[in-house]
């Protein structure tokens, strides 16, 4: 197969099926490294097949197909090839064929996410009795050396991480012929279902989330990983013990990159090496590789324009018109999509996507200096401007200054409010 040339649909919807030859297979892979309209055809037909076996896991049955044995079987294969687990489905009473019913010292209880790169199961520790996530590479992707070292690499990423803001990983191993990543458990729902649900966050929400997420990314920085996938399905809001909390969880490594020294190793899956167009910055689309941390930055100002609105920033007929999208049209304005929002989260926006990474805040310890100044504002009104006449001995914020509602701190300074 020729790599230059982008794979039509049909050989497109074998590889998510594991049905190509090995050659093909690995011609894929390495193609959909370099191609952002290929990859968005991949997670286009992963999402339509999703909502399929969706669609029939949780349909009713009707009273006639009772006596219809044939059509149940066919329904009932049809749905086990939407699951591909041992487990018993919730939704259905018949047992899956693809995985076995225990992974080392887990037992697997239901699944609860599937994509092109991996599956995560509910499951139990047999010992402790205690809830996990546990993820597994794909079944089409058990051949590919490639998929298993980026899934290790994945499991070393996740290793590396402790933050209160990121789900925590518990444990890995390998059984059954599968490597595992054991992941705390998380009662809750990702913050694009909430919006999906009940519209656009309040604004108070949407700053509580945002600065949380960005504590999450900023953790992950410093151990040297780029998340490159930082969406609002990737944010997990927890179910709150006291209904007054908010706490946010960043989900899912398989796009992240990790640094280690001088070289940077992809932890991408096969599934998604670009990231998600809707929220991916114009420099990741033109080369993913060559990516930092300002890319996060941008993903996460795509994010806080869907927590708001309802809607990503830009949109379009495919992937390819949102890729250029990005690259080529306006920064949408927060305050006209949004009454309320005040200017100075605007023209914090307007940086956190900026077209060119130089134009964006430099680090995300900046970008929380910045959501935290605009958070703590009376009324989200505008900061007075430092070159204003106040009266003695007022307290004003030092090395700050604010014009036309851009709000700049420098990094020494982040967070701290001073006095004269």
């Amino acid at each position: 197969m020729n790599v230059c040339t982008c794979p039509e649909p049909e050989m497109l919807h074998d590889y998510l099926r594991g049905t190509l030859a090995a050659a093909d297979d690995t011609a894929i892979d390495e193609h959909l490294e370099t191609c952002a309209s290929c990859q968005a055809a991949i997670d286009a037909l992963d999402a339509r097949d999703n909502a399929v076996f969706g669609c029939l896991r949780d349909a009713p049955v009707e009273p006639a197909l009772v006596d219809d044995s044939p059509l149940r079987k066919l329904v009932a294969r049809a749905v086990a090839l939407g699951n591909s687990t041992a487990v018993a489905n919730e939704h259905a009473g018949y047992e899956l064929d693809a995985m076995p019913a225990v992974l080392g010292n887990y037992t697997l209880l239901k699944l609860i996410g599937a994509g092109g790169m991996g599956h995560v199961y509910k499951a139990e520790h047999r010992r402790m009795k205690r809830m996990v996530a546990l993820k597994v590479l794909a079944p089409q992707l058990l051949r590919s050396s490639s998929a298993r070292a980026r899934f290790l690499r994945e499991v070393e990423a996740a290793s590396k991480l402790s933050s209160p803001y990121i789900v925590t990983a518990f444990d890995a191993g390998e059984s059954a012929g599968r490597d595992y990543l054991v992941m705390e458990y998380v009662t809750g729902q990702t913050l694009a279902d909430r919006v999906r649900a009940s519209g656009p966050l309040s604004l108070d929400l949407a700053l509580e989330c945002i600065i949380q997420t960005a504590r999450g990314l900023q953790h992950a920085h410093d151990a040297g990983i780029v998340h490159r996938d930082v969406k609002p399905s990737n944010i997990l809001l927890e179910s709150p013990v006291d209904r007054q909390a908010v706490h946010v969880k960043i989900l899912d490594l398989g796009l992240a990159r990790l640094r280690q020294g001088s070289e940077a190793l992809e932890l991408t899956g096969t599934d998604a090496p670009m990231g998600t167009t809707h929220f991916m910055a114009p420099e990741q689309a033109a080369n993913p590789r060559a990516v930092d941390g300002r890319a996060d930055v941008y993903g996460l100002g795509c994010t806080l324009f869907y927590f708001l609105t309802g809607r990503p920033p830009y949109d379009g007929d495919n992937a390819m018109q949102v890729l250029l999208a990005h690259r080529d049209q306006p920064v949408p304005s927060l305050c006209a999509a949004r009454a309320d929002v005040p200017q100075t989260l605007d023209a914090l926006f307007q940086r956190l996507v900026a077209k060119r990474p130089e134009d964006r805040p430099p680090s995300m310890r900046d970008v929380i200096a910045e959501l935290i100044i605009v958070s703590h504002l009376p009324d989200k009104q505008l900061l007075p401007s430092p070159r204003r006449h106040k009266p003695h001995g007022r307290p004003r914020l030092r090395g700050v200054r604010c014009q036309r509602a851009v709000c700049r701190i420098p990094r020494h300074a982040a967070g701290q409010r001073q006095h004269r």
